[in-house]
């Protein structure tokens, strides 16, 4: 069969074969092509989404940590204890926790995984460490003691911000490079598209199809870049790339603030030009090792590295180091903060410490000189009036006499203890007190205690009773000390009991092992304001509308610091009008062994 030009039908049959096989191709070239940018351009919105939520935590964790954020905060509470800083850091504790929960669910490589919990255990270290400088402001510690109680070493959290911060950087660049690489692919494709592809009209509609997707691409492209300068610019601490050479290929805004070079500036220069001169001979070496691998550090944690500004003057900077590649060709990522406040709050610390220190050793060296002066006379004075009393001298002869006598005797008495109590909390204070551990027995010691104290309660009009129920037992510690702890107790229980009343000392081993020593009066009492005036140096409890009671306010502290020193705690209870419970309680290692109880 043919057709009316003569030419069989198949040859048209294969005109249209070939026509469709034609046009089935340029679709399919179409739709490939199609599809490859779309993949591009959807690879383009998920990096653009992850890259805006690491840019916005990011920055946040940068204004958390930098000057004003966590760690300006928590060193202002270590320096003044106000509540304002207090406030503040427990503010942004919640904060830096939300930030890293938020950057910890992103997809991260290993290496980011790593930093970012280095950053989270960094915090949580802070985070300890403010709960033992609340304590310590609390228990009204001196700022040097804080701060040397509180030191954090942040130099790795540094180093794992920077890494997250050049990952961004990385990522960006990744993405760039594939595209920039579809682009180039998809353009060689449309090439041999219009040679190859007979169907010219078909194949200039295709090219203009893609070099509008392609178009669109690029724009994606460029805004990775804007994107890339808009997290350069989100940080709030200076950030410097620099190549092999040490010529700076990119910089933020912040750099003029601190250096006062402009970006256009800061790009015609090298990072020897940010040195101070006696820093710039060398520095060549130093960057040829650090990109050999040899000198490859951080330099965060170093104290006080100086940059040179574009007047000459000199600025103290912290700096984190990091390092990636780029097409064979290595770059180092510099993260630059200025230390001038940090080194002025150092140097408040500095000096304080120093004061404190000097305040200390005066006031160690006044309380040495003054009891041996005042033991001096005050030996001999309860030396005569003892020899008067016991007749040494032969017969007084005067009751009235005797009675006068008696009254220095005991006053005297009185004010030694004051002395050695003051001497003994100075030394305390001062971390010089020893003491002199041996095998104890609780109930030797409760028994001397009330074998000094039963006379006076008798007089008082109190009964003294003591409860060893189980065993007894046997203590390591300083005896003297203990000893002295009891008698202080027992001593302010039979001054604050009433009449007839009972005082009850107790010991007992608790479920943890650790040992209680108890003295509980029916006494006045007291209201928690109370017992915290009670337990402060020199702390005096008004009792009622006049203070009836005489004392100086020492004994309570005093055995509060000696069970301190003995790794110990100290518990005060009391009620208005149903009495007190004092309890010394010393930690387990120091219960030696449980003996047969007294008889």
């Amino acid at each position: 069969m043919q057709g009316e030009s003569g030419k069989p039908a198949y040859y048209y049959a294969g005109i249209v074969v070939m026509a469709g096989f034609v046009i089935a191709l340029i679709w399919i070239y179409l739709i490939n092509i199609t599809n490859s940018i779309s993949g591009v351009q959807n690879g383009w919105v998920a990096h653009q989404k992850e890259a805006s939520q690491r840019t916005i935590l990011l920055s946040e964790l940068h204004s958390l940590i930098g000057y004003g954020g966590y760690i300006h905060n928590f060193k202002n509470y270590v320096l003044r204890g106000s509540n304002e800083y207090k406030n503040k850091v427990e503010n942004d504790q919640k904060n830096i926790l939300a930030a890293i929960s938020s950057f910890q669910k992103l997809p991260l490589l290993e290496k980011e995984i790593a930093a970012i919990n280095q950053i989270e255990m960094t915090f949580r270290e802070y985070f300890k460490k403010f709960d033992d400088a609340k304590l310590a402001v609390a228990n009204g510690r001196y700022p040097r003691e804080i701060d040397a109680l509180v030191k954090v070493n942040d130099g790795a959290a540094l180093r794992a911000l920077s890494l997250l911060t050049q990952g961004v950087i990385e990522k960006a660049e990744f993405h760039r490079k594939a595209t920039d690489s579809a682009i180039q692919d998809t353009v060689k494709t449309i090439g041999l598209g219009i040679v190859f592809i007979p169907l010219v009209f078909l194949s200039s509609l295709l090219f203009i199809f893609i070099l509008r997707r392609a178009n669109l691409a690029q724009l994606e492209a460029n805004y990775a870049k804007e994107q890339f300068k808009a997290v350069l610019e989100a940080v709030p601490d200076v950030i410097i790339v620099s190549d092999q050479d040490g010529k700076i290929t990119q910089a933020n805004n912040q750099i003029e603030q601190l250096i006062g070079y402009n970006r256009d500036e800061i790009l015609t220069m090298t990072i020897e030009d940010l040195l101070p001169d006696r820093q710039k001979n060398e520095h060549h070496i130093i960057r040829k090792n650090f990109f050999s691998g040899i000198g490859r550090r951080s330099m965060g944690g170093v104290p006080y590295l100086s940059a040179r500004r574009k007047g000459g003057d000199e600025v103290p900077v912290d700096i984190a180091l990091g390092s990636f590649d780029n097409n064979g060709t290595q770059y180092v990522v510099a993260s630059m903060r200025d230390m001038t406040k940090k080194r002025e709050i150092d140097l408040l610390l500095h000096e304080a410490k120093e004061k404190a220190e000097a305040l200390s050793s005066a006031k160690s060296d006044f309380l040495a000189n003054m009891s041996h002066e005042l033991r001096t006379p005050l030996n001999a004075i309860l030396g005569f009036s003892e020899a008067l009393l016991t007749n040494n001298f032969g017969e007084i002869g005067n009751k009235k006499h005797e009675e006068y006598i008696s009254h220095v005797y005991k006053s005297g008495t009185h004010l030694l203890k004051i002395i050695n109590d003051i001497l003994d909390i100075s030394k305390v204070d001062a971390g010089k007190l020893e003491l002199y551990e041996e095998e104890v027995s609780v109930a030797d010691i409760i028994l001397s205690c009330l074998d000094m104290m039963v006379p006076h309660a008798r007089t008082s009009g109190l009964q003294l009773n003591y409860n060893i129920d189980i065993k007894g037992i046997v203590l390591w510690g300083d005896g003297t000390r203990l000893k002295q702890m009891l008698l202080n107790l027992l001593s302010n229980a039979i001054k604050f009991s009433e009449i007839n009343s009972a005082i009850i000392i107790d010991a007992f081993i608790q479920d943890d092992g650790s040992c209680v020593l108890s003295v509980a009066d029916q006494g006045i009492g007291m209201n928690k304001q109370a017992i915290e005036i009670a337990l402060e140096t020199f702390g005096q409890v008004e009792s009622h509308l006049t203070r009836t009671h005489e004392g100086t306010g020492l004994g309570v502290p005093l055995t509060k610091l000696l069970t301190e020193l003995h790794g110990g705690s100290f518990e005060l209870e009391s009620q208005e009008g149903k009495g007190t419970t004092a309890r010394i309680i010393l930690p387990a290692e120091r219960v030696l062994k449980i003996e047969p109880a007294i008889a």
